[in-house]
């Protein structure tokens, strides 16, 4: 195994945590798309629900910039005296050409009949969407040339003749780097915006259809014939002003993975206990949003005169039923199974038995997708009593 390989994991997760793998783009949920939809053009760009994208994701190709004035002509072919309807273009407003000025997304807009305004575009005949606006295939690549960090892994045997040494060091920067990626990426969605931006009613949007297609047009132009077409709507930070207006609540609903460390008490083995610090690692996910399903694991390590290693991997039950403010409480059970083990001046002791537990579970909102996690109780195994108390952070 060769450790130069490990190098793209390690840039990566420096990279993500420093707020590298976040993109300018964000993605406009289809229920969102639809609300937009009903409202008049004027009124859409006051407030709309966005989440922001991983460079990982596909960005659009790229638009024309926004027009920046406080003023705003809105003028859309398929305008039919105070309604959309009726025949439609086939031309695509490339807002923001020759334009320059302030930067207000929530500007006061005019609206007028017509035709499309200058800088509007040939499309020709084929997969075009309603409303005229100009397709072309989903682009793969990303804005800019590529923006995310190499996905290379670490992979291969070492040489039959390396010492045991040196392929031990190995396996432990390999576990390192590992570990090294998922705070990472831990980190990089605790910092992802989730909630509320102004825009521009000329901002432009878009669209990609049911077959890879990607159509452009401007927020004002949107109607519910292109929302019937597309399956995802994402905006671009670079096509114009995006103001940032508030991350929505805690949001747990989905997957959710967390770390913690803090104090455990130890099964020393033959009956007796000692005090030591742990470390915990949960995955799982919240199918409502006050009730979780996880998979844990727990590693647990002290000395009373002996060295004393603990091991726990079961499920998890949490209830978070109760939020006041950015505050949140409820409890959790547990269960599964226990190693442990002991080393003394006479060799080692291992036990083993099943476990179950309990407690209480406090929960603090950091963002939209992250939470400060406490927690504290006791765990019944091997004939005895454990307490734990532990914090750490939780992304959803």
């Amino acid at each position: 195994m060769n450790v130069t390989r490990l190098y793209p994991w390690i840039a990566t997760a420096m990279a993500c945590l420093t707020g590298g793998c976040l993109s300018s783009s964000y993605q406009i949920g289809h229920d969102e798309l639809t609300r937009l939809a009903r409202l008049a053009p004027e009124e859409r760009g006051e407030s709309v629900r966005v989440t922001q994208q991983l460079v990982f994701a596909s960005e659009p190709p790229e638009s024309g910039a926004v027009v920046r004035e406080n003023t705003v002509l809105i003028q859309n072919p398929s305008y039919q005296g105070g309604r959309f309807g009726g025949p439609r273009g086939r031309g695509l407003a490339r807002p923001g050409a020759g334009r320059s000025g302030g930067v207000s997304p929530r500007g006061s807009v005019r609206v007028s009949p017509g035709s499309a305004p200058r800088g509007s575009v040939r499309v020709t005949p084929g997969s075009a969407p309603p409303g005229g606006v100009r397709v072309s295939p989903r682009s793969g690549g990303s804005r800019g040339g590529s923006r995310g960090g190499s996905r290379g892994g670490a992979s291969g045997g070492g040489s039959g003749s390396g010492d045991g040494i040196a392929a031990a060091a190995i396996v432990v920067l390999a576990i390192a780097a590992a570990g090294g990626v998922g705070v990472a990426l831990m980190a990089t969605e605790g910092m992802r915006y989730d909630g509320w931006v102004g825009l521009n009613p000329m901002h432009a949007v878009h669209l990609f259809g049911p077959e890879g297609d990607h159509a452009t047009l401007p927020l004002a132009w949107l109607d519910e014939t292109h929302v019937a077409w597309a399956e995802s709507a994402v905006i671009v930070e670079e096509e114009g002003p995006v103001a940032r207006l508030g991350r929505a609540p805690l949001h747990r609903t989905g997957g959710t993975i967390g770390m913690s460390f803090g104090y455990n008490a130890l099964d020393a083995t033959r009956g007796s206990r000692a005090h030591g610090i742990a470390f915990r690692l949960e995955l799982g996910g919240f199918p409502v949003e006050w009730f979780g399903i996880l998979a844990t694991m727990n590693l647990g390590g002290g000395d009373n005169g002996d060295d004393i290693f603990n091991t726990r991997f079961g499920a998890e039950l949490q209830l978070l039923p109760l939020r006041v403010n950015r505050f949140n409480a409820g409890v959790y059970g547990q269960a599964g199974w226990h190693q442990a083990r002991r080393r003394d001046d006479f060799g080692n002791f291992r036990e083993r038995s099943g476990y179950y537990g309990g407690g209480a579970l406090f929960q603090v909102e950091l963002t939209t997708r992250s939470a400060l996690t406490l927690r504290g109780g006791l765990v019944a195994g091997n004939g005895g009593y454990f307490p734990e108390a532990m914090l750490g952070l939780s992304i959803f």
